[in-house]
């Protein structure tokens, strides 16, 4: 690797640990949590699992499927295990 190029490469490692203390910034400044998408869920629909919400998640699920309130039920039931923290 020629030194241009090295170069280059360090400039942009720089610029990216800028942005990730920007990002850092905001969400502390705005009380934001990011959570990752995992498997195409929702990541509303996994913070409410991981919260414990129940009633929030089935909320969420109902919201994203327009199913009714006992399919939505079964339906985060059967994601809790997976996605809850405990």
């Amino acid at each position: 690797m020629d030194q241009d190029t090295a170069n280059e490469i360090q400039k942009l490692r720089a610029e990216i640990y800028e942005i990730e203390a920007r990002l850092e910034f905001l969400f502390k400044h705005f009380n934001v949590e990011y959570i990752r998408q995992m498997d195409g869920v929702d990541p509303r629909l996994v913070a409410a699992i991981q919260k414990g919400d129940m009633i929030g998640a089935i909320k969420v699920y109902r919201e994203l499927t327009n199913v009714g309130l006992v399919e939505a039920k079964a339906a985060v039931e059967g994601m809790w295990a997976k996605y809850s923290k405990s």
